[in-house]
């Protein structure tokens, strides 16, 4: 396999500290060509991007190798971060730091580009208990990112990373099993209608790289199928030999799209050699691909050949979700684990209406039967045009011979609104997201009344994290000095209660809107140390 000296420092990217009184660990990395690589690389950025982002859109590009290292890297850094430059699609931050996957620091950004990744990259050489432990928790905010709403792109190599953590296999589409080609091979365009595969004639094309397959991994499981991707070009097994490859079925896909839940992967297995970083339409794609993966284009991600029934559905747990101990607290259908506020069943204003939990009439607040202490939450929620509601935790009903009257006088709030139409979106501290009128949420990723949006509420010990749409939003420990001096300043100053319940019911309110609820399911936590 070729490599390819680089010998002039064309351009450094600084990182940018997330916003949640965190510091980014990683050092900035230059991206290292020499002149008449970039030259030719620049010459070959498409002009605009094909979308007009909705955002200032913010992309990490990965590029931490645990394996083999591609020499094209360097080219393939150099090509994302001008390209997002040049067409005002992105910003883009280049970085081989594992810490950038800290749920504060992945806050910041829209999408992910694993360029040309391999093997366990989220750990260094020698682990130790901690490095495993931050390994852990970065897959998991990973994970929690994509499916929350942002996006995932995976170029060549990205399919040869990641092993040992099979959802990864599964979010990224494929893994590699070998590559029988290396030189110019015709391709097929599969979706001719996708706005990702519009540079490109509908008839086919011919390009020179090294060329992926995705066959049986003998036994240990092989994730492609195009039952769950949609295949936006790939091998034509009609104007060339194909019997070098494993797959009897003959189909090596070299690009792709698919939905991860809420979230959107592009992936393409090109991207050995140096020169596809300066092929036009190459970068065109890849643009095309990064767009779609930040929301920013639309495409039709049906898998090719749909499966007659959905992969997941709703208000349901996986295998490595009940593994890990997760518990729904709404299956769809039965509301058996929540009643009202001082009540012993569930007002009738709140109904399981097509698989949701829904708040259609007056009906006051519920809670959940149960009472939690340290816990993982996690639903989805949408609210009605001006809607408001919110969710609650560690909620007291009675306490020390105390009838407390409300579910805010003792439980912190997650808020949950339609920020453009109500009232309270115009101040981030009562804003979606926020820790209602305490602390205001570091990143706007809320989307509009009607559509669904997906919050997670860790709580363990006296921390508490807030998640909407995959990001980390709110940070806090209850009791510490901060949130002592935001107390004595809010309207629950009154309230001796408010955030010292040890343990409590979860809540759901009833504002007067309308509000849907699903997904909704738990994992009980251990005590911290």
């Amino acid at each position: 396999m070729r490599r390819t000296p680089y010998l002039l420092l064309a351009a450094t990217f600084c990182l940018v500290a997330a916003t949640l009184h965190m510091n980014v660990h990683a050092e900035p990395r230059p991206t290292s060509v020499n002149e008449r690589i970039a030259e030719r690389v620049e010459a070959a950025i498409p002009e605009k991007a094909p979308a007009e982002p909705k955002a200032k859109r913010r992309v990490l590009v990965f590029y931490r190798t645990a394996g083999f290292r591609h020499g094209s890297i360097p080219v393939g850094n150099h090509a994302l971060a001008k390209m997002g430059e040049k067409t005002g699609a992105y910003e883009a931050v280049v970085s081989d730091d594992i810490a950038m996957f800290e749920p504060e620091n992945l806050a910041q950004f829209d999408v992910v580009i694993m360029n040309n990744t391999t093997g366990e990259v989220f750990l260094p050489s020698n682990p130790t208990e901690e490095d495993r432990k931050r390994e852990a928790r970065v897959k998991e905010a990973l994970l929690e990112f994509v499916r929350g709403g942002n996006g995932l792109v995976g170029i060549h190599a990205a399919t040869d990373t990641l092993y040992q953590w099979a959802e990864y296999g599964r979010m990224i589409g494929a893994y590699f099993t070998s590559h029988p080609w290396h030189t110019t091979v015709p391709v097929k365009v599969d979706d001719s209608e996708s706005p990702l595969m519009a540079m490109f004639p509908k008839d086919g094309f011919q390009i020179h790289d090294e060329i992926y397959q995705f066959a049986d991994r003998r036994g240990t499981g092989q994730p492609y199928s195009r039952s769950r991707l949609r295949v936006l070009m790939s091998l034509d097994e009609n104007k060339m030999d194909v019997s070098r490859g494993g797959r009897p079925d003959n189909d090596y896909a070299l690009s792709w799209i698919r939905q991860e839940e809420m979230g959107r992967v592009f992936y393409t297995a090109l991207g050995h050699r140096d020169e596809i970083f300066w092929n036009p339409q190459v970068l065109a794609h890849l643009l095309a691909g990064i767009q779609y993966a930040a929301g920013d284009l639309e495409a039709d991600a049906t898998p090719s050949n749909p499966p007659e029934e959905p992969e997941r559905p709703h208000n349901t747990l996986s295998k490595e979700e009940k593994e890990a101990g997760w518990k729904l607290l709404f299956d769809g259908q039965s509301t058996e684990h929540w009643r009202g506020f001082h009540r012993q069943a569930l007002p009738d204003g709140w109904q399981a209406v097509d698989g949701t939990l829904a708040r259609v009439a007056r009906g006051g607040d519920i809670v959940t039967v149960e009472q939690f202490d340290h816990f993982d939450l996690k639903l989805d929620w949408k609210v009605s045009p001006r809607g408001n509601s919110g969710i609650f935790f560690r909620v007291a009903e009675n306490h020390d011979g105390q009838r407390f009257g409300s579910v805010w006088h003792t439980g912190p709030e997650y808020q949950i609104l339609d920020d453009a139409r109500h009232g309270d979106g115009r101040n981030r501290l009562t804003s979606a997201g926020s820790n209602y009128a305490m602390h205001a949420p570091a990143h706007d990723v809320v989307r509009p009344a009607g559509e669904w949006n997906r919050a997670r509420l860790i709580v363990h010990g006296d921390r508490v994290e807030h998640y909407l749409n995959g990001r980390l939003i709110v940070r806090y420990d209850l009791g510490s000095e901060e949130w002592k001096r935001l107390f004595q300043a809010s309207k629950f100053r009154n309230h001796a209660g408010y955030g010292r319940m040890p343990i409590g019911h979860i809540a759901l309110q009833d504002h007067g809107d309308a509000v849907w609820f699903r997904n909704i399911k738990i994992r009980k936590l251990e005590a911290p140390e």
